[in-house]
């Protein structure tokens, strides 16, 4: 990982424990352990936070596009050898946002492992959105236990719709 994409991820923990700080965990701020792994952000009491930011990848392409590619390339004559792999090499290749969820739930599953939370989430970073507009991914058996918990408790929760929205798009 290039230094441009460790200080992008460092830059996203903190606008992430900013956010968490915003919404009343005044505690919330990157976790300075990171080896055995516990998460990016500490201060949120019952949660395992990893935080994920998008790196810059170059991605090739698949085995049924050079196929494609070999097909419509010019007769081996008129090409002078190396020259045609790389041009198919170059053609195949596409800079991009690499992403792989899996991964980042089962780091996630690792963390929340060695800090033994209930629950947690990975906090990932949109393109061009203001930062409260990312996304929290977390496992879907721990999602329901969330909502459960939410339905049987809903005096409480009501009113969480008709409360004004913060401006980063976090409604409370």
């Amino acid at each position: 990982m290039t230094s441009t994409n460790l200080r992008a991820g460092r830059d996203w923990e903190d606008e992430c424990a900013r956010l968490g700080r915003s919404a009343g965990f005044v505690e919330c701020d990157r976790e300075n352990v990171r080896h055995p792994d516990r998460g990016d952000l500490r201060g949120v009491p019952g949660w395992t936070l990893e935080c994920k930011s998008l790196a810059r990848a170059v991605t090739h392409t698949p085995a049924e596009a050079w196929a494609r590619w070999i097909r419509s390339a010019p007769p081996a004559d008129q090409l002078n050898g190396t020259g045609a792999f790389a041009a198919g090499y170059a053609m195949g290749q596409k800079e991009g946002l690499r992403w792989d969820m899996a991964a980042a739930v089962d780091q996630l599953a690792k963390a929340q492992a060695t800090r033994g939370t209930a629950y947690g989430a990975v906090l990932r970073k949109r393109p061009r959105v203001a930062p409260g507009r990312g996304f929290a991914i977390m496992p879907l058996d721990q999602f329901w236990v969330i909502a459960r918990e939410l339905a049987e408790a809903p005096a409480r929760h009501q009113a969480a719709p008709a409360l004004a929205a913060h401006p980063e798009g976090l409604a409370f």
